[in-house]
Order: C-alpha cells, then sequence, then structure tokens
C-alpha cells in the first residue's frame, strides 16, 4: 500500500498555532506519524471573523444620544422646556434600526402595529403628544366610507399608515420611517395598492420605533413623486366607477 505524505508546512513546528484552553481539551485523533500537539485550522472551531462588513448594522445608531438637526430644530421650537425635554427623552428611546414587524398584534387583538413614513415635525408631535393632533381623542371615530374615498383621491390627507415596509420607506424617503402601535377601532381601510389604514388626526398612537429614511437625489423624489400622482389618479377613478355602477338606476316619471 503506498503510503501517505504530507505538505512539510503541516508537520513544521514553525507554522504551529498555539492551542487555546477550549481546544486543549479536544481530542486529537491518532495517526502512524508523530504524535500532534495541535489541531489544524479545518478541525477547529468556527469562530466568526470581526470584520465590519460581515456584522449587521448596530440596534441604535452609534451617536444615539444626538437626534438629526432636522429634528432638534423642530424640538427647539417647542414653547416650553418640558415639552423639548419631553420629547426628545422619548425620540431618543424609540430611536432603533430595527423596527418591529407590521401587522404585529397585541395579546387581547386590540391593538396593531403599522408603519408609516413622516416628516420630521409628525415625528415629533406624536412622539410628544401621542397622536397627530395637539390633543388624542380616545372617543375618535375611524374615517367614514366617504373619507376614505377622498383619502385615496388625495382630496384629503389624513395620517395614513401601511403593513408593507417597502411602502413606508419609499414615503420615508429622504425623511424618517416609524413604526405606531394604534388600537384597530381607531382604523378604516386607505389605498388597496399600498396596504394602507387611515385614522384621524386626534386617534391616540404610540411611537413605538423610528429611524432615518433612505437619502435620494432630488430628482428622483420628484419622479416617485409623480407616479405616485398617476397610480392614486387610477385608483380614484376606478373607485368612482365602481360606486356608480353599483348605484340603483334613477326611476324615469311615467307620463299620463
Amino acid at each position: 500500500m503506498a503510503s501517505t505524505t504530507f505538505h512539510p508546512s503541516i508537520i513544521e513546528k514553525q507554522n504551529r498555532e498555539p492551542l487555546g484552553k477550549e481546544e486543549q481539551k479536544m481530542p486529537v485523533k491518532k495517526s502512524n506519524f508523530q504524535q500532534r500537539s495541535y489541531i489544524p485550522i479545518a478541525q477547529r472551531p468556527y469562530t466568526p471573523l470581526n470584520q465590519s462588513y460581515l456584522c449587521l448594522p448596530p440596534v441604535a445608531p452609534s451617536n444615539s444620544a444626538e437626534l438629526p438637526e432636522r429634528i432638534t430644530k423642530v424640538i427647539e421650537s417647542l414653547e416650553t422646556d418640558q415639552q423639548q425635554k419631553a420629547a426628545k427623552e422619548n425620540l431618543l428611546k424609540t430611536r432603533s434600526f430595527r423596527l418591529p414587524a407590521p401587522l404585529e398584534l397585541s395579546d387581547d387583538q386590540q391593538r396593531v402595529i403599522l408603519w408609516r413614513g413622516c416628516g420630521e415635525r409628525q415625528l415629533v408631535r406624536a412622539a410628544l403628544y401621542g397622536c397627530f393632533s395637539t390633543t388624542p381623542n380616545e372617543e375618535a371615530l375611524p374615517p367614514s366610507e366617504e373619507e376614505t374615498k377622498k383619502q385615496v383621491g388625495e382630496k384629503i390627507n389624513l395620517p395614513e399608515f401601511t403593513a408593507l415596509p417597502n411602502v413606508a420607506e419609499g414615503f420615508g424617503t429622504n425623511k424618517f420611517v416609524a413604526a405606531f402601535a394604534i388600537e384597530t377601532r381607531y382604523l378604516s381601510k386607505g389605498s388597496p395598492s399600498e396596504d394602507g389604514f387611515i385614522c384621524s388626526y386626534d386617534a391616540p398612537v404610540t411611537l413605538v420605533g423610528w429611524r432615518e429614511g433612505r437619502k435620494i437625489l432630488p430628482e428622483t423624489v420628484d419622479m416617485l413623486a409623480a407616479s405616485k400622482r398617476r397610480q392614486l389618479s387610477r385608483e380614484s377613478s376606478i373607485a368612482s366607477a365602481s360606486s356608480a355602477f353599483l348605484q340603483p338606476p334613477k326611476k324615469v316619471p311615467v307620463q299620463a
């Protein structure tokens, strides 16, 4: 039988690496050659490389003690120091890279998490007041069917959420992406193509997480906005045609 040969680099002492404590406890396979006092790299436990490009981004940015400049300016414009302090503390506490998944229901099935792309003023207002106005109303009603149609046709602008992260990312471009918890009794169905939900301005909401949105060139933003307007116009036309089709025909008076 032909004898097996090894490359000299495998058995040379100068290429042997020292063993760690855990590796010393591992059994070493015996062979016909001189007993090896080291473990080849291929048999050692896998340890991930400590490289930045192999690691996930942190849960919170490294400068988590500071807020973006646009948000800081809005906070400084608040009337009292107490409001400024409360808004800053809540925004720092909820700032996170990983937002909770949308459509996640609470244990009692009464609250749901939805995403929304919004500007700095809406984000500060929600963090400070717990709604998109200045006074939350626990008796707020969900938007009516007529308000829902006007929302789809962009005739009114109620707060709208989505269950699709990519839609929220689109609306949060050059702005912010936030996750809110809201009771289902305050919601009405919004845009079908965006899996949207709308509520009134005074409906109570809870900011559970937010982060900065993606940044693209202004020209691209204009193109996306134009595409969004065309899409909403088509949806409004379809909704109007459907409602006209479902209406009962008018009665023609019979002449004597």
